[in-house]
């Protein structure tokens, strides 16, 4: 897929009349339904491609972030990125483009919820829970083959589809092999609830492990009920991720089996070398610690009741 946004200067200025509202059209060809949701980056826009007559997802760069060589630079490299990966856990990527002086790039438009929203409704049952882990584990294996780290793993950017289907979503923050740090000196990228330490201080390379940690501060979340460290601002946040210990996720789902807990703990080490070495070993590790007797009781109990015995 050809990148038009490669090696191009930002434009000196933005045209607010270009911001796509519904019924309108971006680059001439996809007609604009509703917005899907809004970040620092940009928004997310459903739309009708009518060339293909098919329903798709517009991601624009927002206007002011359109003339900032930073925001640019990732922009384009997420497009670069995701239009050369191929998995059924990863959102696909059509076409990258510019909508006057905002860029875009056209992805497929998934229905379903998001795993964040089906958290906020308490959490998982552990059949549940490996249902959406092992095609996550599947794609960022994928995408550690190809030397390519995500670097925001987060239960908002996991889709869950109607049937069944579960897609990691928004790669703004990838690194690639080849690509250079085009992150601003003295902050951390990322999401502040489940960041690596090492992504944080940015004082070493950071590679698949840092996505390992972000996965297993989900399984927390999945398992516990809530998030390891919570109440906290953003500062504090990302300072509890580097020097407090993980909470042990019985505390706050006492019923949880203790191989269950231990494994969570290892994928969220501190250090990397303390994690597992791949994204494959954690979920091995976790069906072997579920598959335990103490993980399976006969009768009675919260994870007996949920894995139906």
């Amino acid at each position: 897929m050809s990148n038009p946004l490669a090696d191009t200067a930002p434009p000196t200025a933005a045209d607010p009349a270009l911001e796509p509202v519904p019924g309108g059209l971006i680059a001439g060809r996809y007609r604009v339904e509703r917005c899907l949701g809004q970040g620092g980056m940009g928004a997310v826009y459903a739309a009708v491609d009518l060339e293909r007559n098919q329903p798709v997802a517009v991601k624009v760069l927002a206007g002011h972030n359109a003339c900032d060589r930073e925001f640019l630079a990732r922009f384009a490299r997420e497009a670069r990125t995701t239009g050369a990966l191929d998995h059924p856990a990863i959102v696909k990527v059509f076409e990258v483009g510019r909508h006057g002086t905002q860029p875009f790039l056209v992805m497929e438009r998934l229905e379903g919820e998001t795993l964040a929203s089906r958290l906020d409704r308490g959490p998982l049952a552990p059949d549940e829970a490996l249902a959406v882990l092992e095609p996550l584990v599947d794609g960022l294996a994928y995408l550690h083959r190809e030397k390519i780290i995500h670097r925001d793993v987060k239960p908002a950017n996991v889709m869950l589809g109607d049937r069944g289907r579960v897609t990691l979503m928004d790669f703004g923050l990838v690194r690639g092999p080849r690509d250079p740090s085009i992150t601003r000196d003295g902050f951390a990228v990322g999401t502040p609830g489940a960041m690596a330490p090492e992504q944080i201080l940015g004082d070493g390379p950071v590679d698949g492990r840092a996505d390992q940690y972000a996965l297993g501060a989900i399984a927390f979340e999945m398992f516990a009920g809530r998030m390891p460290f919570l109440g906290l601002s953003d500062v504090a946040l990302l300072r509890a991720h580097i020097d407090e210990p993980v909470p042990d996720p019985r505390r706050f789902r006492p019923e949880l089996p203790a191989p269950v807990a231990e494994v969570i703990l290892r994928a969220m080490a501190k250090r990397p070398d303390q994690r597992f070495d791949e994204v494959t070993g954690f979920l091995a590790a976790l069906k072997s610690a579920l598959a335990l007797p103490e993980a399976r009781p006969s009768s009675g109990g919260w994870l007996g009741r949920l894995l139906g015995r």
